[in-house]
């Protein structure tokens, strides 16, 4: 089944693409060479005229005898048929039709004692009227056969001009008809410039396409760059097959998104890999970081999520409430908080020192510890074992403190031997930890990869699944709901991380000030090392065994 596609969320997340192939694709059509179009040599290369005209005799009717009438006769395609057969172009009159037409002129003869022999039509010297002359144009293969070709039209229209006065003249039963010889007939239809030989023209080669305004080509490409673009990126949309959005995640890890934590812009250092809550406490991932503690301490265990009816078709949607009024968690009891991922998430470990920094900025004693240190196979060295009770003060040798005020790391490595003991000897860790702290902040290795997170499900409060844009796949979300669900993992929800939001979004914003105790580049208070906005918290107690409170931003 074909995923939903966000369309507009897509096309605003690649706008830089659009714009981008827009704006090439305008140039390259502006400045493309179109000014030297090909010439073709045409079929036929000849053109050459004659000129026609008819002056009604004396004392008869005119017939209605005009450059109009001529030019009806000599565009009537019958007409150029039988000039064509005239000639013996049988095979070839329906081709040379086309090529064949008039055009009303106000040519006139005065002179003709240039005319040759090779004319077909008797000479005149009188000059005519205006209103009833015709150019007859001809296009041919040969000069000789244009010639011939523009003369037997002239010829054809002739008769078919005559007839029609005759007719005319016959049906009125008007005067006797005067009889004259040549190609001068009763109309007074005759050839006042037949075509010759040496007036014949060559016809140059046509282009083979027109060339428009750099302005019309410039949005012609815009146009064309931008629904490339758009089609590119829908594409590439279909066919990415990780988390993008909210709406996504909860349909495929069918778990609430209990946070987003929105990706910092370039602008401002990149993807959110450090402690935001620290080295930038006004910002919007800090917020968001804080908002999710709220979501931890009021919101209640998630049951799990029916599939998303995001086809509109009623196929799935979030369950029915079963009418009984909330409650809120008893104050306290989310002490201990394991944040699992499905895959090789980055920001897993982001999430867990910031939800840590979060609930130490405000006075509460929390313990960060990690999972992802502990080895497998068979126990080996001084690593206690067994069911028997853990005396705090053996917990409580092993914390060590980190530059946050209010914030200790621990390594269960002492009291756990091998990660098959986790099952057995977490809880009671974690039991004892309760009572050094209010929070307890459990990191586990991707839980499609390792069986550490199925191991402290129940030895914990609540689960928070760390899912990124762009890294965590949408079978792999699948699956690890799955995963928990049969577990019976007490789950809260979904932490979605890099998320990309638009600059108008209202999450960016940020709010409130540095307290007075804080410096305003982020220093810890109480005087202990300072942490930047892209720097890892130091330890006062270093150890090759206790887990950093956050990755090396350097290796993240």
């Amino acid at each position: 089944m074909i995923e939903p596609i966000n369309v507009v969320g897509a096309l605003r997340r690649s706008w830089r693409l659009l714009l981008a192939l827009a704006v090439i694709f305008a140039i390259v059509a502006a400045l493309a060479p179109v000014g030297s179009a090909k010439h073709t040599a045409p079929k036929f290369r000849w053109a050459n005229l004659a000129v026609v005209g008819a002056e009604p005799p004396v004392g008869a009717s005119s017939a209605g005898i005009n450059s109009a009438s001529i030019l009806f006769w000599a565009n009537n395609y019958y007409t150029k048929v039988d000039a064509a057969d005239y000639i013996g172009l049988n095979s070839q009159a329906a081709k040379l039709a086309p090529l064949m037409s008039g055009v009303a002129t106000d040519y006139n003869v005065e002179d003709t004692s240039k005319q040759t022999a090779t004319t077909v039509a008797p000479k005149s010297t009188k000059k005519s009227s205006q209103t009833n002359v015709v150019a007859l144009n001809v296009v041919g293969e040969t000069a000789k056969l244009t010639v011939l070709l523009a003369n037997a039209y002239a010829e054809v229209v002739g008769n078919s001009v005559n007839r029609y006065f005759d007719q005319h003249q016959a049906a009125a039963a008007t005067t006797t008809k005067t009889q004259s010889s040549g190609s001068t007939l009763q109309s007074g239809y005759e050839i006042l410039a037949p075509a010759l030989l040496q007036s014949a023209a060559k016809v140059k080669g046509t282009t083979t396409g027109l060339s428009a305004s750099k302005k019309v080509r410039g949005l012609i490409g815009l146009v064309i760059g931008l629904l490339l673009g758009a089609a590119i990126v829908l594409v590439r949309e279909a066919m990415d097959k990780t988390l993008r959005s909210a709406t996504r995640a909860e349909a495929t890890f069918r778990y609430p998104v209990l946070g987003e934590i929105p990706e910092r812009p370039k602008s401002e250092g990149g993807p959110s890999t450090t402690l935001d809550v620290v080295g930038d406490p006004n910002s919007s991932p800090a917020e968001a970081y804080r908002m999710l503690r709220m979501s931890i301490m009021f919101e209640r265990l998630s049951p799990g999520l029916a599939p998303l009816d995001m086809y509109g078709d009623g196929s799935g949607g979030f369950p029915a409430t079963s009418g009984e009024p909330f409650e809120a968690p008893e104050p306290g009891s989310r002490q201990v908080i394991l944040v699992v991922s499905a895959g090789n998430e980055e920001t897993r470990s982001v999430v867990a020192a910031n939800l840590g920094a979060t609930y130490g900025e405000a006075g509460q004693r929390v313990i960060v510890t990690s999972t992802g240190d502990i080895d497998s196979g068979y126990a080996a060295g001084n690593v206690k074992v067994g069911t028997g009770g853990l005396e705090l003060f053996e917990l409580s040798a092993h914390l060590q403190s980190s530059s946050l005020a209010n914030v200790s790391r621990l390594s269960l490595r002492p009291f756990v031997g091998t990660s098959g003991q986790l099952v057995t000897r977490a809880a009671e860790v974690l039991d004892a930890a309760r009572q050094l702290a209010d929070v307890i902040i459990v990191e586990a290795p991707p839980l499609l990869i390792s069986h550490h997170g199925e191991a402290l499900v129940h030895a914990v409060d609540a689960v928070l699944i760390v899912g990124e844009c762009g890294t965590t796949t949408m079978d792999e979300a699948r699956r690890t709901g799955d995963i928990l669900r049969r577990v019976g993992a007490p789950v809260l929800g979904v932490v979605l991380t890099k998320v990309q939001l638009s600059t108008k979004d209202v999450r960016l914003t940020t709010f409130g000030s540095a307290p007075n105790g804080t410096a305003p580049n982020g220093s810890a208070p109480n005087g202990t090392a300072p942490t930047g906005r892209h720097s890892a918290p130091v330890s006062s107690q270093p150890s090759d065994t206790a887990p950093q409170l956050v990755p090396d931003p350097t290796q993240v």
